[in-house]
């Protein structure tokens, strides 16, 4: 029995699904920026926030490190988001001032993650950029999808700060491509991997990339089922014919003689049509209603005449009754 319950417990384990992992992933990893003493205008970066899991994630972020020259807004969030990050250079001294920005996000893998903050304060002018830098470099994504969070390419010195002074263009190249590829606003038309973006600027050096893949998106959903037909509709009541009753009896040669005869018809169709023959001739008419007949006939010649009467409803179905009459002299 104990080696059955084991068995069971690590079939449960092998075909249970994992939970889905949450990842926080912050770009850049580093902010390192270089201003001119005596310079007062706050420097602004960014950190770009993102869940590399399912779904959304909440997050905080905290100075470990740093002084009032270093701040951050906002301060709590969910993912994905773009915090800034000001660094204040008014009334410091020269030298390197150096920060820690901790971001949170509880339970996910990568938190909490560490940013190291460094501002340079040089004496007279800022060293030259030198060279490009990926501060947020591309990542994995879907043919046709934008990259995100958005790639950022800054404009480095010889010590990797981030000049604030240069103004030149920067454009951006797609390397090693796979069999080729066109791409717009940072997105990328087919499938492949080994894909690096190589950015340029005049004389600076070049800045490759690392690698990163673009996958194919998943097939569209197929469409759904056409509506099932409609019903046939219903067939038609079935139509009776109407019922005639007619009453014979006994009348004198030259007097008038009142028919005796009425009918009913189940399904009301109406108005109905009527005919009599008299055994000596016919007549015809209609009524709106169900119920008595009324006609007369006078008899001139003695003997027994077969009466009959016949009614047609509004759809052409026809009902009769019969009588004999007797004519005496």
């Amino acid at each position: 029995m104990l080696a059955v319950l084991l068995t069971a417990c690590k079939l449960d384990k092998l075909i249970s699904k994992p939970p889905s992992t949450a990842a926080l992933t912050v770009a850049p990893g580093h902010v390192r920026v270089s201003v001119a003493k005596g310079s007062s205008a706050p420097q602004l970066d960014n950190l770009m926030l993102s869940n590399t899991g399912s779904g959304t994630l909440p997050w905080n972020v905290s100075l470990d490190s740093g002084g009032t020259w270093l701040d951050v807004s906002p301060k709590s969030g969910r993912t994905p988001a773009q915090v800034q990050v000001q660094l204040d250079p008014a009334g410091l001294d020269q030298g390197e001032y150096h920060g820690v920005i901790v971001v949170s996000a509880e339970g996910a893998v990568g938190s909490p993650a560490r940013v190291p903050v460094d501002l340079v304060v040089a004496a007279g002018t800022p060293p030259p950029a030198t060279h490009l830098g990926f501060s947020v470099p591309p990542t994995n994504t879907q043919v046709g999808a934008t990259i995100t969070p958005a790639v950022r390419v800054s404009a480095l010195d010889a010590s990797e700060s981030r000049v604030t002074t240069f103004t030149g263009p920067i454009t951006l190249a797609l390397s090693a491509n796979p069999g080729g590829a066109t791409f717009a606003s940072l997105s990328i038309d087919k499938a492949g991997n080994g894909y690096t973006l190589t950015a340029t600027s005049g004389q600076l050096t070049d800045a490759t990339s690392a690698p990163f893949d673009i996958t194919a998106a998943p097939p569209p959903p197929p469409p759904p089922p056409p509506p099932p037909p409609p019903p046939p509709p219903p067939p038609p009541p079935t139509n009776h014919p109407p019922s005639v009753s007619v009453s014979g009896g006994t009348v004198l040669v030259g007097l008038l003689y009142q028919l005796s005869a009425s009918f009913t018809d189940p399904d009301g169709d109406g108005p109905w049509s009527y005919s009599i023959d008299w055994g000596n001739g016919s007549e015809s008419s209609s009524t709106p209603s169900q119920g008595s007949i009324r006609a007369s006939h006078t008899y001139l010649v003695p003997g027994s005449y077969r009466i009959r009467v016949t009614v047609t409803d509004n759809h052409g179905l026809s009902g009769s009754g019969e009588a004999t009459l007797t004519v005496a002299s």
